[in-house]
């Protein structure tokens, strides 16, 4: 099998050429990532260049791209191109000296040195819907390697809702921030490719499973339509569902990364109403701030009973503190809990602001891609979906506010400041002292030119 561009990846290439910043929009499977990589292994061997591809979480770009998209590209689209990858800093140098990067974006270790410690002539954000917009800007600024390619940005996504940064910038050609018109709207180019776009790439059972979906995913991952969610609405289903994981990561020694968990509790407003349910849910962060929804339940029970509940998690789970609204019991819910165990640690909070703007920061840190469901929450995923800042929740969503409470506990209320350091990292080689340098034979004794290969 060779490489081979369809009809409508050569479009989009023709696309990246014309415009500055490009987006490839559509349904699953429509090669997308698949040409982000192309083009920019093409426009790395045109000459001496850096070149980033990023994904939000690291991870995930080593395990989606870096893992399996991009060597397949290379193996496909250039067999003859003998590339050098270094596997601890995720990079590959080409015979001309030029180096593709993976990075991610969530601002986790040493990432952002990654990022502000290089000067870039391309930059791919590949599932760009899953980025905070903050994060595209700042590595913008990096984009400013000096050598004769023209700069290039390249997103790719499924399309997300209308209301999504992404659509404002490339449909709406509005700033995602100030909501004014872009400067230079005509440097922003849109094309939308789709599984259909694609066919001889794709199994066709893969695309039966597609026409299998419910609506909304049908129209997103198969027609690749725009989402249609409410303005007002403070959550997604996207961002719960694309940010799941099936279980708590661990590391080679089976030990997980949490450096803090937290049971947050939303007492029943009272024991005589059977329809008043206590939240109890589980969260845990990690040294990155990134966050985990562990364990969410609704209980109706004694206050006895959800006491014992909440110390037998805080128990099971090695907890630090239980965050409990102490609104309508006051201090007899911190009562209730050290009833059956004094040593249990419990901080009150209290509900001064309405559920709508009490929970606006978490939802900022679920669209940023920071909160991780761990398996099925339905009960607490419906109760999110309640939200609404024009409409606020009716019912109480017991075990939403319980999971808003530990969240903020453990976010400090949900408000991360990115850290724009203006040190520039130093580039470290991490090469064999002994490894022969690769010549720098001609780019196209290596490559099979690609037909836009002047321009591209």
């Amino acid at each position: 099998m060779k490489f081979k561009k369809t009809a409508k990846q050569t479009e989009a290439t023709r696309l990246v050429i014309d415009h500055g910043k490009s987006l490839f929009a559509g349904g699953s499977r429509s090669g997308k990532s698949a040409l982000a990589v192309y083009l920019t292994f093409v426009r790395a061997a045109k000459c001496p260049s850096r070149h980033s591809i990023a994904r939000q979480i690291m991870r995930d770009a080593v395990n989606k791209l870096g893992l399996n998209t991009i060597p397949t590209v290379l193996d496909l689209a250039f067999p003859d191109l003998p590339v050098k990858l270094d596997r601890s800093k995720w990079y590959w140098t080409l015979p001309n000296g030029s180096e593709v990067w993976l990075n991610g974006l969530d601002d986790a270790g040493d990432r952002d040195a990654r990022i502000l410690g290089s000067e870039y002539s391309t930059l791919v954000f590949d599932e760009c819907d899953q980025m905070n917009y903050n994060s595209i800007l700042l590595a913008r600024t990096r984009l400013a390697q000096l050598n004769k390619l023209n700069k290039r940005e390249i997103f790719c996504c499924n399309p997300p809702s209308t209301s999504s940064w992404v659509y404002r910038l490339f449909v709406d050609k509005v700033d995602p921030i100030d909501r004014k018109p872009i400067v230079n709207p005509d440097d922003y180019g849109l094309l939308m490719i789709n599984p259909a776009d694609n066919l001889k790439n794709i199994d066709p059972n893969y695309l039966s499973m597609l026409e299998t979906l419910p609506k909304a995913q049908r129209d997103r991952f198969l027609h690749g339509l725009w989402g249609n969610d409410s303005m007002t609405v403070l959550w997604r289903r996207e961002w719960m569902g694309d940010h799941r994981i099936d279980s708590i990561p661990v590391d080679d020694e089976g030990n997980n990364p949490f450096t803090r968990i937290v049971i947050g509790v939303d007492p029943a407003g009272s024991a005589n109403r059977k329809s008043d349910e206590t939240g109890i849910a589980v969260m845990a962060m990690d040294r990155y701030r990134h966050y985990y929804v562990i364990h969410s339940e609704g209980v109706k029970m004694s206050p006895e009973g959800w006491g014992r509940r909440v110390v037998e998690l805080y128990k099971m789970w090695g907890a630090d503190v239980c965050v409990v609204e102490k609104n309508y019991g006051g201090d007899m819910t911190r009562s209730t809990i050290h009833a059956v165990d004094p040593a249990v640690r419990v901080e009150l909070v209290t509900a001064s602001k309405g559920k709508s703007i009490r929970a606006e920061p978490i939802s900022a840190l679920y669209e940023q891609g920071m909160v991780h469901h761990v398996g099925q929450h339905d009960q607490l995923e419906d109760e999110l979906m309640l939200f609404d800042i024009v409409n606020p929740p009716k019912d109480s969503p017991n075990i939403a506010d319980a999971a808003i409470w530990g969240l903020s506990h453990l976010s400090g209320g949900g408000i991360i400041s990115p850290r724009v350091s203006t040190e520039t990292a130093r580039r470290q080689d991490n090469e064999d002292e002994n490894a022969k340098p690769i010549s720098d034979m001609s780019v196209v004794e290596l490559i099979e030119c690609d037909e836009l290969w002047d321009e591209i």
